[in-house]
């Protein structure tokens, strides 16, 4: 009856991906796009205790890179560790990585929500800075055939693209809740793979370099190991101090959704950018919030055309919307 709406926790991700096609202007429907985003992902948030994490995070070119990034906050408490596989045809979307703030993370609050808060810039004295590695444990070296490369926007969505390659024992560091990113095309030309997200898929290591995609148990596609693309990613807070970050995990995160809301339209009223005889509710909320604050570059999209029509077959369901069935790519 139209009374409850349950968003996707990255609901800014997903929207923009669908609208432009990605940062190649894909024209695909729904199904499709979806297929590409599904990649293979293994996270740690525990147990950095041990020896091997730790050598990570305390490496001397980590610490280096993460001191500049941290604006001088020396002390890193680590967030997550993961590693990504991708297979041909897949990519990650362009997104923000979720923000922490002293009262809200993203244990308390939606993640879409959460980063629009940062991009409002009205939290920015509960801010917590972070900083995210990535490397490369893949073995190919064609990068220009093959794509993958990471790409991001270190002057805002305004700015210029950069791209960095995704050559093996490399890495890059960056505070990815404030510079938008993501990763290209890996073997872009390729069609989507067959996955879905229901049933779920899994991409499992055979042996003897070869990994099988199955669904169900159902062996459907088989990839060597020089097939993927394999990242691996880690996190952390900075804390100028031991005694800032143990202050910080004693608080207690007391900001709601509700205040939240309401601040964030407040600010949108102030400025002129919404009625004050009017609050949003339900879809309505999330899309203007989301057209507000999580401003997404447009402009770099690799198309003719920045926008996406085949996703019009998903959002509706008439008549006019079958012959993208036969305009749109499968």
């Amino acid at each position: 009856n139209k009374t409850l709406c349950v968003f996707p926790s990255r609901l800014d991700v997903g929207k923009h991906f669908m609208t432009t096609g990605g940062i190649s202007g894909r024209k695909e429907l729904y199904e499709s796009l979806v297929a590409r985003l599904l990649g293979f992902f293994g996270f740690v948030f525990d147990n950095f205790d041990s020896p091997e994490l730790q050598a990570l995070f305390r490496s001397p070119a980590y610490v280096d890179a993460a001191n500049q990034v941290c604006e001088g906050r020396t002390v890193f408490d680590p967030i997550q560790l993961g590693i990504i596989l991708l297979v041909p045809g897949q990519e990650v979307p362009m997104h923000w990585d979720v923000p922490w703030f002293t009262h809200a993370t993203r244990f308390s609050l939606p993640q879409w929500l959460l980063v629009a808060m940062e991009r409002s810039g009205l939290w920015s004295d509960e801010r917590i800075p972070q900083i995210q590695g990535v490397a490369y444990l893949h073995n190919w070296t064609d990068t220009d055939a093959r794509g993958g490369g990471f790409y991001y926007f270190p002057d805002g969505s305004c700015g210029p693209e950069r791209v960095v390659p995704a050559k093996p024992n490399t890495a890059l560091v960056l505070d990815g809740s404030v510079v938008v990113h993501g990763v290209e095309p890996y073997l872009g030309e390729r069609p989507a793979p067959p996955v879905s997200k229901q049933p779920p898929s899994e991409l499992v290591y055979k042996g003897n370099d070869t990994w099988a995609l199955r669904v169900r148990g159902k062996e459907i596609a088989s990839y060597s190991h020089d097939d993927l693309r394999i990242s691996l990613v880690w996190r952390a807070r900075c804390f100028a101090s031991e005694e800032e970050r143990d202050k910080w995990h004693a608080t207690e995160r007391t900001l709601t959704v509700d205040e939240a809301v309401s601040r964030l339209l407040a600010d949108l009223r102030r400025r002129g950018r919404l009625p004050e005889n009017h609050t949003p509710t339900g879809s309505e909320l999330a899309t203007t919030l989301l057209r507000e604050y999580a401003d997404y570059p447009i402009h770099v999209t690799r198309s003719w055309m920045p926008f996406n029509p085949c996703a019009l077959e998903r959002l509706h369901n008439g008549w006019w919307t079958a012959p993208l069935r036969w305009l749109c790519r499968q």
